[in-house]
């Protein structure tokens, strides 16, 4: 990876990306949100009585758009 003065670089176990480091606010705001609807997830998933249920906690939503409760 190619990385220039003022970006931001993120690793994980997962890989690494880099960003402009102007959008550093913006990527923790969309940090915590997908972070905050992964929490819910897995109270929820650990709420749960049936597969059903957990299936429809983890399907039909992403990280672009908010979860309705």
């Amino acid at each position: 990876m190619d990385v220039a003065p003022g970006e931001i670089i993120h690793m994980d176990e997962h890989g690494a990306t880099k960003f402009p480091r102007n959008k550093l606010s913006a990527v923790y705001k969309n940090c915590r949100a997908a972070q905050d609807m992964e929490d819910k997830d897995l109270h929820d998933v650990r709420n749960s009585s049936t597969s059903a249920e957990i299936r429809d906690i983890l399907s039909g939503h992403s990280y672009g758009s908010k979860k309705k409760d």
